[in-house]
């Protein structure tokens, strides 16, 4: 219900791919940098990265910064590429050192160094001002159009995040990672269409690349072509085995079919790279969703449960895993009917979520997103207490004013339409439920209580229209699967054997 946090997560990052360079000689180079030695090392650190090879990017990067130990843009990718890598406390020196002496490279890139390390502090207010200072600097800048599609995608003005990239392709054709920002543009105004056919453009530019596939399996994945996506995360794991962002996306889709036993092995296999990334707050967030998915109560308890104490003073890089942590171990409790302890965890949560909404206030364009999940809780929590039509028209007003995808939406409407069926409303909850289903036709959770709305509106057709396609999503989910049983019992009271 929280996956939206992270992807409009306030953490901004500079993005310092190359955008296409004529030559290496001084007057061409896109950084500034005194050594063709210490350039060409650059770029194979940076050909790296783009190939998701960190190990190899951090030596080509390092042996960068050793050649030309004032090449702080190289200071800086290598910062990036170490954090990556779980090794904080050099990225931190490395960041350190590309921070004191800024001043030898040129204003655009001291700029960009200077918010790089205000980012890299958690201070977000500095880094904004320093973006807007770039913005009158260099307006036209390939790295500032960059940092302005960013922004415009963390205030979700998707459409304008569109016209800078459009904007980076006219001036450098060869700049194909821009394929894949656009793609997820697109996923962000529900145009799963073009998503697809950016991603796959992606794809035909870079076949032997992970990303591209990874990416292209997610709009797969939201748009609800479950088999399509899969492929396309092992395809992404055949070419780049330890490519976690494919893993964790393959046990998503794997999760959302109910194959919750071959979700965990997924993760289980790659945990020891979790391990060596110091990435393991990432695996059990992965893990915590999959619980929760599953509706595991118990597990999902246990696993929150472990997670804590979090910090006092939690990077935002970490908003995520924070909020999943207490968001889980309350719906946990909520479920388990435990409503004192499950009241008890709901404060915390709330007090987590005012100390981030305090922290990024700078930003802009989370106050929708905080109220929509405040507005889910009142709901669910309405329900467990007896009293489901409490909440519905505060859930309702705030998808409504929602700017999100539909798939960022599903299960928020998934919580009004279980509100309706619960005050006996299964006309209202049929239609929320199909606003949902025409962009996502094969939406599994939703399919099902669809059909069970139509059921009690006597609707024979559609009830069994739906169920059917939910049993067909879920044809590989594990035995004994409840909510597997539950439609499977459904369909045969519908049509009882002969």
């Amino acid at each position: 219900m929280f996956q939206s946090i992270h992807r409009m997560s306030a953490v901004g990052a500079v993005c310092l791919t190359i955008l296409g360079c004529s030559g290496w000689s001084k007057e061409t180079r896109e950084v500034t940098c005194a050594s063709d030695e210490a350039y060409a090392a650059y770029r194979e650190g940076l050909d790296q990265a783009y190939r998701f090879h960190p190990e190899e990017a951090f030596e080509a990067l390092r042996r960068a910064t050793e050649l030309d130990p004032q090449f702080v843009m190289a200071q800086v990718r290598l910062a990036a590429t170490a954090r990556g890598l779980g090794r904080k406390d050099f990225a931190d020196s490395v960041l350190a050192a590309a921070y004191q002496q800024r001043e030898v490279a040129s204003p655009v890139e001291a700029l960009l160094v200077e918010r790089t390390y205000a980012l890299a502090q958690d201070d977000h207010e500095r880094g904004m001002e320093i973006y807007h200072e770039l913005v009158k600097l260099a307006p036209d800048n390939p790295w500032v159009l960059r940092l302005r599609a960013e922004e415009a995608r963390r205030q979700q003005n998707f459409r304008q995040a569109l016209v800078f990239y459009d904007r980076i392709l006219e001036t450098d054709p060869e700049a194909i990672e821009i394929h894949n920002l656009k793609g997820y543009m697109y996923l962000g105004l529900g145009d799963y269409e073009e998503a697809i056919r950016a991603l796959q453009r992606y794809a035909y530019y870079a076949p032997d690349n992970a990303n591209p596939h990874d990416s292209l399996g997610e709009a797969y994945l939201y748009e609800g072509k479950y088999e399509l996506a899969m492929q396309e995360f092992v395809r992404a794991l055949e070419i780049e085995p330890t490519f976690l962002w494919s893993a964790t996306h393959l046990a998503q889709a794997l999760g959302i079919t109910g194959q919750f036993r071959r979700a965990e092995q997924t993760l289980d296999e790659l945990r020891p790279v979790f391990e060596e990334r110091d990435q393991l707050k990432w695996l059990h967030l992965e893990q915590l969703k999959l619980a929760y998915l599953a509706e595991d109560w118990p597990r999902t308890i246990a696993i929150a449960e472990a997670q804590l104490p979090l910090p006092d003073q939690l990077p935002a890089m970490d908003t995520e895993w924070g909020v999943w942590v207490h968001y889980a171990r309350t719906m946990g409790y909520l479920e388990m009917g435990q409503l004192e302890e499950a009241q008890a965890a709901l404060a915390k949560l709330t007090t987590f979520l005012d100390s981030f909404q305090k922290k990024t206030a700078i930003y802009g364009a989370f106050d929708s997103i905080f109220e929509i999940n405040r507005a889910a809780l009142r709901s669910r929590f309405a329900r467990k207490r007896g009293n489901p039509s409490e909440g519905i028209d505060d859930l309702r007003k705030a998808i409504a004013a929602s700017k999100m995808s539909p798939h960022e939406l599903a299960s928020f409407r998934h919580e009004l339409a279980e509100a309706l069926l619960a005050t006996n409303r299964p006309a209202e909850a049929a239609e929320v439920a199909e606003e949902l289903l025409e962009k996502i036709p094969t939406a599994p959770r939703m399919n099902l209580l669809a059909a069970k709305a139509y059921h009690e509106m006597g609707q024979r057709e559609p009830a069994l229209e739906h169920l059917r396609t939910y049993l067909e999503v879920m044809r590989f989910a594990d035995e004994g699967n409840p909510r597997v049983a539950e439609a499977t019992k459904l369909l045969q009271q519908m049509v009882p054997r002969s």
